[in-house]
């Protein structure tokens, strides 16, 4: 398990321009990412790549359209 997640922080790690914050929700069992990407595709392609993602560590992901000052309206 050390090896997946070594290998998971250096994945995310090459995102970290990206990123604007990660970490724990509020409940014990979930975590949220909140990324700068050009698009949904971006953010679906990242996630693929990911190896906590392959090797099916998440129960479940959701991905939110998302700007400073909260969700897009419309």
């Amino acid at each position: 398990m050390e090896e997946l997640a070594e290998a998971h922080w250096s994945f995310m790690d090459g995102y970290a321009e990206s990123m604007i914050a990660r970490g724990p929700t509020l409940t014990s069992d979930g975590s949220a990412l909140l990324l700068q990407v050009r698009d949904r595709a971006a953010v679906e392609t990242m996630l693929a790549g990911a190896p906590y993602v392959q090797a099916g560590l998440y129960l479940s992901m959701e991905i939110h359209d998302w700007q400073f000052g909260g969700r897009p309206q419309g």
